[in-house]
């Protein structure tokens, strides 16, 4: 059930609003620090959402090129978001 929230928090923060994306990252930051849930957690769920992005990269055999132009915010956001855990 985490996984899907901070997916649905992250793919909701691409759109390029920075307000979406601060609050989504001060979010994040509070979930990773929180005691029962932890930055491990967070991680593991981004990773998922992660190998979700590249599994639907790989199966658009015609059209690789626009997928990977289509999930490029998220898939940076992601990635982002992993920086702030380190």
């Amino acid at each position: 059930m985490m996984g899907s929230f901070i997916g649905i928090i992250v793919n909701n923060s691409a759109t390029g609003n920075i307000r979406a994306q601060v609050s989504s990252d001060k979010v994040i930051i509070f979930f990773a620090k929180h005691q029962n849930i932890g930055a491990f957690i967070i991680a593991k769920e981004i990773n998922k959402n992660l190998d979700k992005i590249n599994q639907t990269i790989l199966k658009a055999i015609t059209n690789r090129k626009a997928v990977l132009e289509e999930k490029q915010s998220t898939f940076l956001r992601f990635y982002g978001i992993q920086l702030l855990l380190l």
